[in-house]
């Protein structure tokens, strides 16, 4: 897999986790 690929992927799963779990903090 391409590592710009895998590492957007990452920074949007991961975003969302934090978002979802902290909700409005990071909004």
């Amino acid at each position: 897999m391409n590592k710009l690929v895998a590492f957007i992927i990452f920074m949007f799963t991961a975003g969302s986790l934090i978002g979802f779990a902290s909700e409005g903090e990071f909004a």
